[in-house]
């Protein structure tokens, strides 16, 4: 009778080990970073950013040509509640098949503080 392993039971073996240490090591990454949780401040910033983009939905549906609020290489700023954050838009035209007709607009909303 032989005494050693073929090298099937090694190959099982390595992956089972191989697999025990990648499920270690994921949840020891999770567990790292800990909580992802938004401040108030985060959340503010988010809802003045949706509030952009909002009016700019109902600037558009609501005038009957077009609004210049979504010309492209528009690029707007305020200052929101008392100064605290800046937010600011901008518009650019994507035509996605090279057809000369602008497709949809990509607009980017950024808000600081």
């Amino acid at each position: 009778m032989n005494k050693g392993m073929t090298l099937l039971e090694v190959m099982i073996s390595m992956l089972i080990l191989g697999l025990a240490a990648a499920s270690i090591y994921a949840t020891f990454a999770v567990v790292g970073k800990g909580p992802q949780k938004s401040s108030a401040t985060d959340l503010q910033a988010m809802n003045y950013a949706r509030e952009t983009l909002e009016k700019l939905k109902n600037a558009v549906s609501t005038n009957s040509t077009r609004s210049t609020l979504l010309d492209a290489g528009t690029n707007k700023s305020d200052a929101v509640a008392g100064g605290v954050f800046t937010r600011t838009y901008d518009v650019v035209d994507i035509d996605a098949n090279d057809d000369g007709i602008v497709d949809y607009k990509k607009v980017t909303v950024t808000v600081k503080w």
